[in-house]
């Protein structure tokens, strides 16, 4: 009965400690600001800025990064790029604006953000 208890605690215990761990590791946290078109901050052109994994200082310098390599217009927001070791792609959405994801690590570290006219 003893060795059944301690067995059973033990594997409540890694339950209980496993959920927030995964749960953690999957989410995104909101970032304050925002950049223009040609990388300036502010403006709100690029905006709702989310961080997983990395600092929102991060995902902010990997937003702006991008909007500055999209700004001259030599290659479609949708093109795949690479962005300080970031993997990014933009996907059109609904009303004329634009959805960008940039990964690595296999998506361990990553950052969102959404552009609109």
């Amino acid at each position: 009965m003893k060795r059944h208890c301690t067995t059973a605690l033990i594997l409540a215990c890694f339950a209980a400690a496993a959920p927030a761990g995964a749960a953690q590791a999957a989410s995104f946290k909101a970032c304050s600001g925002s950049f223009q078109p040609d990388g300036t901050p502010g403006g709100g052109f690029y905006g709702e800025i989310k961080a997983k994994g990395v600092s929102c200082a991060t995902a902010r310098r990997v937003t702006q990064t991008w909007a500055r390599k999209m700004a001259g217009g030599a290659q479609p927001p949708t093109a795949g790029i690479t962005v300080l070791g970031y993997r990014c792609k933009g996907a059109a959405a609904a009303g004329g604006t634009l959805d960008v994801r940039c990964a690595r690590d296999r998506g361990a570290k990553a950052v969102s953000f959404h552009g609109q006219p």
